[in-house]
């Protein structure tokens, strides 16, 4: 079983502390359910504490006057404000005091994790696309507003996309290379394709040579492959869907622009306010699942939106803030 990087298995031993309490709310058990199936690697690190609490059982019998509760380290307490909705102060006292002693002994024992390097994070401003070197040689072009983080072992090359859009060319290894987004996984050895997670929307493109795609199902989880020229898009609310594109359109953002093919006006409005300051806001939901096929220079993100509401014969109205796109009025 792989170590969990460090952050995960803090987590992974706050549940597993929490759920082993004589009566874990039924909130507890709800946010648990949540955590545990939003990511096949929070089962893994689970199963990992557990395996580890097996080995730790007498750790929960020290005595009330030996638990060292004050002061709680700074970098746990989000991990512990759940705690409070016990009713009694020393049982809960007592579960912090496992959890941390429990964290303290997996620390003391991880001497080859602790000789890892921490998740690398790399970000663009508004409007900015960068060209990022990772350390096996594989290129990474980051969208504009776009985040992720890079996490390399001996085992596997992971990088996360919290938003926006990264462009890959992966050198070949044994190592597999991961892009996470969310619980959407996509895996390759070596190839070019491009990630886009937006308005809640993953679209997956490949350039050059097959990547494998994990995305949740209500089995568990479903695999899809793509080969050069496809694109997979899948949400929250959709299946997943498969379809053939240009390769030339594959991480054409990295030029700043943007194609939209029966795409709703909200992910076009997402990718507008990654060059803008001043954000756009669609309050109808209406309007924002209507449908637009056009191409567009983001960087002129002012005759964009005059373009669109003569397309869709809206109009602008600007706050302080923000620009709102609404209806126009009779």
């Amino acid at each position: 079983m792989t170590t969990p990087h460090r952050s995960l298995a803090e987590t992974a031993f706050y549940w597993r502390t929490l759920m082993s309490a004589d009566a874990p709310s039924q909130a507890d058990r709800e946010a648990f359910e949540i955590w545990i199936n939003a990511d096949p690697e929070h089962l893994e690190a689970f199963e990992y504490a557990e395996k580890f609490w097996a080995g730790l059982g007498s750790l929960q019998e020290v005595p009330r006057e030996d638990f060292a509760v004050d002061p709680v380290p700074t970098r746990l307490s989000v991990f512990l404000r759940p705690a409070a909705q016990f009713s009694s102060y020393w049982p809960r006292m007592a579960l912090i005091s496992s959890f941390i002693v429990l964290l303290a002994v997996w620390i003391g024992n991880q001497n080859d994790f602790l000789d890892e390097p921490m998740p690398q994070s790399y970000t663009t401003a508004l409007g900015e696309v960068a060209e990022i070197n990772l350390e096996d040689g594989s290129l990474v072009v980051l969208g504009a507003d776009t985040t992720i983080n890079v996490a390399f072992d001996e085992n596997r090359r992971v990088v996360s996309l919290t938003e926006g859009s990264a462009y890959f060319d992966v050198v070949k290894a044994t190592r597999p290379f991961e892009v996470r987004n969310g619980a959407v996984v996509t895996r390759v050895t070596g190839t070019r394709f491009s990630v886009q997670k937006r308005d809640g929307l993953s679209l997956i493109d490949v350039a050059e040579g097959s990547v494998i795609v994990n995305v949740p199902s209500p089995n568990g989880t479903r695999e899809q492959r793509l080969r050069e020229g496809e694109r997979f898009k899948v949400s929250a609310r959709e299946a997943g869907e498969l379809k053939t594109i240009a390769i030339d359109d594959v991480g054409a953002w990295r030029f700043h622009r943007l194609i939209y093919e029966e795409s709703p006006l909200s992910s076009l409005v997402a990718d507008i306010n990654r060059y803008r300051a001043k954000p756009v806001v669609v309050l109808d939901s209406g309007l924002a699942a209507r449908r637009i096929t056009a191409t567009f220079d983001a960087r002129q993100s002012d005759l964009l939106l005059d373009t669109v509401t003569q397309l869709f014969d809206v109009e602008l109205i600007e706050r302080p803030r923000r620009t709102l796109l609404v209806e126009k009025r009779r």
